[in-house]
């Protein structure tokens, strides 16, 4: 048996209660856990608190295009407030953006292949662009889907980002493996069905696992996190046959044995 697939059984008998009463059980549980690679972090953490791209690829205008889906099969909003970059914004990231990406190579570490897998990312705005970044290097297809407001400094680290995800995209061309869709962790409205592939959809694509990677401590989650407009979306995907796993990336909060599991903004 797959090492991913040893706690399906458990994790859709709780989705399935948790379907039957439109809410997911966050109760106190034993999880397991995984080593943090110190590959990862030493590639990856072991930067300055602030990195600044000086010369971006775009200084003012809008990057949605080289955001975009390359296959375009998944919804994606990429809306002008949220991808038009100004000159006198800067193109940098943080270390704790660092972190999310580092988490992010963690939990793909434990996925094996990823062919036929669909990870929602749910973390905050900022590090958005570096997860998808690395998700492309992996030949996923992201997609962008934000609705709604963003935080400013979305807009410095997609400049940041910008030339190498371009240069992924080029380097990819049509060779996918799995797809991905991007969301905002902090946001102040409500993802809806259309926001996201139907399982019919997705069992067209080839899909058998949906993966939520989460914007908490680090780790395989044997409980789904209570998250009022997503619920829905893993109760239909999970309804139709789909196999539901969860993973926490943020290497600021550790490992999940040693997590107080609170948010961080």
């Amino acid at each position: 048996m797959k090492p991913y697939k040893k706690a399906a059984a458990s994790l859709l008998m709780l989705l399935a209660a948790a379907c039957q009463r439109n809410e997911l059980d966050v109760r106190n549980s034993s999880v397991n856990h995984y080593m943090i690679r110190s590959t990862a972090s030493s590639s990856v953490a072991q930067k300055s608190y602030i990195t600044t791209e000086s010369d971006p690829i775009i200084k003012e205008g809008n990057l949605s295009q080289i955001y975009s889906s390359r296959t375009k099969s998944l919804p994606e909003i990429l809306r002008a407030e949220a991808f038009n970059v100004k000159s006198d914004q800067s193109a940098q990231i943080y270390n704790d953006d660092y972190k999310l990406v580092s988490g992010t190579s963690t939990a793909l570490s434990e996925l094996g292949d990823l062919a036929d897998a669909y990870i929602i990312v749910n973390a905050g705005h900022a590090h958005l662009p570096g997860i998808a970044d690395y998700l492309l290097n992996h030949n996923m297809d992201c997609s962008f889907v934000i609705p709604g407001r963003i935080n400013e400094r979305f807009h410095e680290t997609i400049k940041y980002w910008a030339k190498e995800y371009k240069k992924q995209k080029e380097k990819s061309g049509d060779s996918v493996k799995g797809y991905a869709t991007l969301i905002d962790c902090h946001r102040e409205y409500q993802l809806e069905g259309p926001h996201f592939p139907t399982a019919e959809k997705l069992q067209g694509l080839g899909i058998k696992r949906v993966i939520l990677f989460q914007e908490s401590s680090v780790g395989k989650i044997e409980k789904l996190p209570e998250i009022s407009d997503l619920t829905p979306i893993f109760c239909d995907y999970q309804k139709a046959g789909l196999e539901i796993y969860a993973y926490g990336i943020d290497l600021r909060q550790g490992s999940r044995n040693s997590s107080n599991e609170k948010g961080i903004d």
